[in-house]
Formats: C-alpha cells, sequence, structure tokens
C-alpha cells in the first residue's frame, strides 16, 4: 500500500505504471503521456482519484480488474468558493458533461479510454469515474478526508456459530488518509436489532488493520 500524490508527470510512454494493490493515486497532474496509467496484471483494488488527466494518448492501459476512479470515501472540500462533502472522482479532458449544482462534480459518468492493445491475454474491460471532475484538480481544495468505510469483519457480518473466544479476534479493515487524524469505532454487539454496546472493560477488541 503506497501514496503516490503531487506529482507532475509528462511526455513518458506510461505516465504511472502499478504493480501492486492497495494503492492511493491521487492530487497529481498526469499530462501528455502515451498512456495516463497502466494497471499491470498483477494490480488490483487501487484507487485513483483528485488528478487531472489530460492531453494523454489514452487514459489508461487495464490488465487486471477491479480497481477504482473515485475516491470512495467522503471529502471535505472548498469549490469555487463554496464548502462541499462527496466522493471525488478524477479531472479527464475528454469528458463533456454538465454540472448542473456546481459543485465541481460532473452529472453523468465517464467511461476512461482503455488502450489495452493484447486482447489475446487480457479482454478488454471498460471502466468508469462515477465523480468526474469537471475543472482541473488544482481547483479543489480539500479539507478533509474522511475515514473509509469499515469493512471484510472478522468474524464475517451475520456469523453463526461463532465461539465466545473468537472476540479476542475481532477485526475489520479501515483507514484514514490524513496522517494526524486518530480514527475511532463504536462497536454494538449482540443478536437483537438494538444491539447494546461492546464494553471497553472486557478487552481491546477494537481493531484497524
Amino acid at each position: 500500500e503506497n501514496k503516490i500524490k503531487l506529482n507532475n508527470i509528462y511526455s513518458n510512454h506510461e505516465g504511472i505504471v502499478i504493480n501492486g494493490d492497495n494503492n492511493f493515486i491521487y492530487q497529481n497532474n498526469i499530462s501528455q503521456n502515451d498512456c495516463g496509467i497502466e494497471y499491470n496484471a498483477w494490480s488490483s483494488t487501487n484507487l485513483c482519484f483528485l488528478n487531472t488527466m489530460k492531453l494523454n494518448g489514452g487514459d489508461a492501459y487495464l490488465r487486471n480488474f477491479p480497481h477504482y476512479w473515485n475516491s470512495s470515501m467522503q471529502i471535505e472540500y472548498i469549490f469555487n468558493g463554496s464548502s462541499f462533502i462527496s466522493e471525488l472522482g478524477n479531472f479527464w479532458d475528454g469528458y463533456v458533461g454538465s454540472d448542473n449544482d456546481n459543485d465541481g462534480i460532473g452529472e453523468t459518468s465517464y467511461e476512461l479510454n482503455n488502450i489495452c492493445d493484447d486482447p489475446a491475454w487480457f479482454p478488454y474491460q471498460r471502466a468508469w469515474d462515477y465523480y468526474p471532475l469537471i475543472s482541473s484538480s488544482d481547483d479543489y481544495s480539500v479539507v478533509n478526508y474522511y475515514p473509509f468505510q469499515p469493512s471484510d469483519p472478522s468474524p464475517s457480518d451475520n456469523g453463526t456459530g461463532v465461539g465466545v473466544d473468537m472476540l479476542w479476534g475481532l477485526c475489520w479493515s479501515g483507514r484514514d488518509l490524513d496522517p494526524a487524524d486518530s480514527v475511532t469505532y463504536t462497536v454494538y454487539f449482540g443478536t437483537g436489532s438494538n444491539p447494546p454496546l461492546f464494553p471497553d472493560r472486557e478487552g481491546p477488541y477494537l481493531s484497524d488493520r
């Protein structure tokens, strides 16, 4: 897991090549490359958002899926002097949609121009940015990255037959891009529709992996 941010990347064959999983690519200017981003066959679940993508020969070279072309978490930001909270995608110079509510996000999604040229090995994949920016990413001032929604709990949601001793292994995935932020979780644990708060005194069960 790496963070690739605040770069000016231009005049290359591929602007960025990703060979791994769960990387964050954001706040970059990726321009005038033969291909903006290449995700190879050994990569998946990478997040690309708040980048300016323009004058590239193709948007992406996609050899594996899934990848995400918007933030997947809420971002508090300022655009044209007004504050908003939303997921954010990327600026694509090929996007022709409108922004009716002036929040800096296009009303329709953007389908990437995937230039993967080896269909025998890597069948053509379609990909969309569901929150495309209507202006350069430099025009969006980030106030706060909200934490990602927790996911992948263990034991799994609606699990049955889980022994009490398994509570020592209670864990989930969660993160926050703001390194100075401290993220805490409140856990309600039980079998009813309104379970009680899981008491801290029973052990250090709260986990972030």
